[in-house]
């Protein structure tokens, strides 16, 4: 009987009790944020990119600080070969300074190189 009043009174110490998860170790965790040249080289990655260097064309960008938040840099992203008229602008996006997920008017831009090179750029020691 003694044994299960002490475990009683143990029980709501153990449920109020932080764990250590790494879910929670992860939040409280600041992360090694991305540097611009970084971000720059998802950017070079695109996919529309690699579509346009296969059509002997290819991309420029520039940051548009002005729109960036925090935690997200900005990039206008402009076809750098395009001949006759027309407009040069591929799209803006967006390379999340934590993750370096790349998205377009809140769709994640993705490709199997993109994500490789997200992985490489992301892995912290």
């Amino acid at each position: 009987m003694t044994s299960l009043r002490l475990l009683l009174c143990a029980l709501p110490v153990l449920v109020l009790a932080p764990r250590p998860w790494s879910t929670v170790q992860e939040a409280a965790t600041p992360c090694a944020k991305l540097s611009e040249r970084e971000a720059e080289v998802l950017i070079y990655f695109l996919p529309v990119a690699e579509q346009l260097r296969s059509q002997q064309m290819d991309i420029g960008w520039e940051r548009t600080p002005k729109a960036e938040e925090s935690s997200r840099y900005v990039f206008w992203v402009y076809n750098s070969r395009r001949s006759g008229t027309g407009s040069v602008t591929i799209g803006y996006f967006n390379v999340d300074k934590c993750t370096g997920v790349v998205t377009e008017e809140r769709n994640t831009v993705t490709s199997t190189t993109l994500y490789a090179v997200q992985n490489i750029l992301t892995r912290r020691s």
